[in-house]
């Protein structure tokens, strides 16, 4: 699955093989999401130099709303706007509500669902303690 970034540069689950991956699905009007960013701010401030990524794919309406978003948030990994793009990507991962978050291990599988907080912590860790081939 090939998507964009809000640069215009090319984002691939295939490019972050043998390191671990945050997928998530969120939007600027879910608050859980919004509550879960300075978590996951500081889950991906500890762990990127280990090879933690994270791709955000918005389901808002416009990237206006998300370029807003972003120039007050300041969320430090590559964000997805495009819709039909994120629509894609949603059918791909059965994407049903939001939020939703999918932690890919080094070997490019799904570890994990829908974790948050302390529990996507510990799966993060285990996940970057996983050796790759």
């Amino acid at each position: 699955m090939e998507l964009t970034d809000l640069g215009g540069k090319p984002v691939s689950v295939s490019v972050a093989k043998g390191k671990v991956l945050l997928i998530d699905f969120w939007a600027t009007n879910c608050p859980p999401c919004l509550a879960e960013f300075p978590k996951l701010k500081q889950l991906y401030a500890d762990n990127h130099e280990q090879g933690f990524e994270v791709v955000g794919l918005s389901l808002d309406e416009s990237r206006d709303i998300v370029d807003a978003f972003q120039a007050r948030a300041q969320l430090p990994w590559r964000l997805v706007v495009e819709a039909d793009q994120v629509r894609q990507a949603r059918e791909k991962y059965r994407v049903r509500t939001i939020p939703s978050v999918f932690l890919v291990g080094r070997g490019g599988r799904i570890a994990n669902v829908d974790l948050t907080g302390n529990d996507l912590r510990q799966a993060v860790k285990r996940c970057l303690a996983q050796k790759f081939p």
